[in-house]
C-alpha cells in the first residue's frame, strides 16, 4: 500500500533449486482479483492448447469412426498422445490452482498422462515410420507403456514418487527422440514426404524444449514458455501426415475401385461374347443333329431298299411310307400299271417287315 511507509513485508519461499524461483516465471505479489487475471493470462496460451489437445483425442477417434478402412491404431495413438499431452500442458499452468482440484487427484493425473504421452507418440511413429530394426519403435513405447504402470506401482506402494522417476523417463525419452530422428532423416532421404513432415513437427518441438530448459538454468533470458507451442507444430505435423495418408489411401481405394469396375466391364463383355458363342453353339449343334437324322433317313433309303436305286423325290416318299407301314400288321395293297415296280415295292415291304 502506499501509506505503508518504512515497514517492510518478508516473505520466505522455498524452492527446490538453488539460483531460480518460480523456473521462468518469478513469484507475484497483489491482490486476489489481479494475480487471477495475470496468471490467466500469463497462461493463456497454455489454456487454450491444453483444452484443444484434449479434445483433439476423442475427435480423433470420431474421424476414424467416419472414415472406415483406416488403420484404428494410427488415429488411437494420436488421440492418446494429444489427450496426454493437452492434461500435462492443463495441469503444468499456474492457473490449475484456481481451479480448487483435489491435490492428490491432480498429481496421479498430470503424472500419469506425463508417463503415457510418449506411448501414443512412438505408437503413432511406429504406423508412418514403421518398426525400424529389429521393430525398435514397438519396443520403445510397449516399454514406455510398462514403465508408466511400474512406475505407478512403485508410487502408490510409496517405495519410489512418479517425481524422481520422471527423471528418468527424460532420459528414455532423449533415447527414443535420437532413434526417432535417425528413422525421420532415414525415411525423409528416401523421399517419404511423410516423414520430412514429421521432421519440421520434432524439430520445432526440441527446439522450444532446449529454449524452456536454458532459460531455466539461466543460460538465455526466457520471456515466455515455448513448450506448448513446440507442442502444438508437432501436433500439426502429425495431423497433416494422418490426413495425407488418409487421402493417398482414399485415391488408392478410388483407383482400385475404378480398376475392378473396368475388370467387372470386361468380364460382362467376355460373358456376353461367351453366351454369343455358346448360343452359336446351339444352333450349329441343332443343324448338325437336323443334319445327321436327313442323312441317317437317306442312308436307310438307300441300304433299305437295295433293289430300288432312285432320286425322285416322290418315290422317295414313297419309300418312306412304305417304311411307316412295313413295321405294322397292316395289309399293304400296292396298286399301279405294269412295269412300274409294284413287284419290287412289294419284295421291299416283305424284306424290312
Amino acid at each position: 500500500p502506499h501509506d505503508a511507509g518504512d515497514r517492510w513485508l518478508t516473505i520466505l519461499i522455498y524452492s527446490n533449486y538453488d539460483e531460480v524461483i518460480g523456473l521462468i516465471d518469478p513469484p507475484r505479489i497483489g491482490n486476489q482479483a489481479d494475480l487471477i487475471r495475470e496468471s490467466l493470462w500469463s497462461v493463456l496460451d497454455q489454456l487454450i492448447f491444453g483444452v484443444l489437445f484434449i479434445f483433439l483425442g476423442p475427435a480423433a477417434l470420431i474421424l476414424y469412426l467416419r472414415r472406415r478402412g483406416q488403420q484404428l491404431v494410427e488415429y488411437l495413438s494420436f488421440g492418446a498422445f494429444t489427450t496426454c499431452v493437452g492434461v500435462v500442458i492443463l495441469t503444468g499452468s499456474s492457473a490449475i490452482n484456481l481451479w480448487g482440484l483435489p491435490a492428490a487427484w491432480l498429481y496421479y493425473l498430470t503424472h500419469v498422462c506425463f508417463f503415457l504421452f510418449p506411448v501414443g507418440l512412438y505408437a503413432f511413429f511406429e504406423q508412418t515410420l514403421g518398426g525400424g530394426p529389429w521393430n525398435l519403435m514397438r519396443r520403445i513405447w510397449q516399454f514406455h507403456a510398462l514403465f508408466a504402470l511400474v512406475g505407478l506401482l512403485l508410487d502408490i506402494a510409496e517405495i519410489i514418487a512418479l517425481p524422481i522417476l520422471q527423471l528418468y523417463l527424460l532420459g528414455l525419452l532423449a533415447i527414443g527422440v535420437v532413434f526417432t530422428l535417425w528413422m525421420i532423416v532415414g525415411s525423409g532421404a528416401r523421399g517419404r514426404t511423410e516423414a520430412r513432415i514429421l521432421s519440421v513437427g520434432v524439430g520445432l518441438l526440441m527446439l522450444a524444449g532446449l529454449h524452456d530448459i536454458s532459460a531455466v538454468y539461466g543460460l538465455i533470458p526466457g520471456w515466455h514458455e515455448l513448450f506448448p507451442w513446440g507442442t502444438l507444430a508437432l501436433v500439426i505435423s502429425l495431423g497433416c501426415t494422418v490426413e495425407r495418408r488418409f487421402i493417398e489411401n482414399h485415391l488408392r481405394l478410388i483407383q482400385t475401385t475404378e480398376d475392378l469396375r473396368g475388370e467387372i466391364v470386361v468380364r460382362k463383355q467376355a460373358e456376353a461374347s461367351l453366351k454369343e458363342a455358346n448360343a452359336e453353339v446351339e444352333r450349329l449343334n441343332d443343324r448338325l443333329k437336323t443334319e445327321n437324322i436327313y442323312l441317317q433317313e437317306e442312308i436307310k433309303l438307300d441300304h433299305n431298299f437295295g433293289e430300288i436305286i432312285t432320286q425322285s423325290e416322290p418315290l422317295k416318299a414313297v419309300l418312306r411310307q412304305v417304311e411307316q407301314v412295313a413295321s405294322t400288321d397292316a395289309t399293304v395293297l400296292v396298286l399301279g400299271e405294269t412295269g412300274t415296280g409294284k413287284e419290287l415295292l412289294a419284295r421291299a415291304v416283305h424284306s424290312i417287315s
